[in-house]
């Protein structure tokens, strides 16, 4: 693989002002092209429609467009039961408390990180690329350890 060619992001989230500042501080690296969808139901069709994607980062609370498309959780799953994107790292990014209910199932649909909004931008835009970098053969999630212990790895060679 081409290492100087740009990473493709697909960012999923309903409040436009930080879909924004996020695609911008991720762009900044120089490593990373991100695309940006509003809603889960738009999401799950920008992923179907980039087979090059390296992670997706999604919200979780976002409006209903379409019946049954409205959280991040719908789009998670769905890729999961299709068996598509498993080998793609998924971010999600939520004002939302993790919810100790869901982390057997977010390990198994591919979540590395469930990260709290306020986000510190920068920070979280080394961390990604650390991640890629150090995983650019592809992502294997590890369903039996612990998910977020990689990429808290990544995160301190950011620091």
């Amino acid at each position: 693989m081409d290492k100087t060619k740009k990473k493709k992001i697909l960012i999923i989230d309903d409040q436009e002002c930080f879909a924004y500042l996020l695609k911008n501080s991720l762009e900044s690296t120089g490593k990373l092209e991100v695309l940006w969808e509003p809603n889960a139901y738009r999401g799950i069709q920008a992923v179907y429609s980039n087979p090059d994607l390296r992670a997706i980062c999604v919200d979780i609370h976002m409006p209903c467009v379409v019946q049954g498309w409205g959280l991040g959780y719908d789009l998670l799953e769905d890729l999961y039961k299709t068996g598509a994107y498993s080998h793609v790292p998924k971010f999600v990014i939520s004002a939302v408390t993790k919810p100790t209910e869901k982390n057997a199932d977010l390990r198994r649909w591919g979540v590395v990180s469930w990260l709290n909004k306020p986000l510190d931008m920068p920070m979280f835009s080394v961390m990604l690329c650390n991640y890629l970098e150090k995983y650019s053969t592809g992502f294997q999630p590890n369903i039996g350890g612990s998910f977020i212990q990689e990429i808290d790895e990544c995160k301190d060679e950011a620091i």
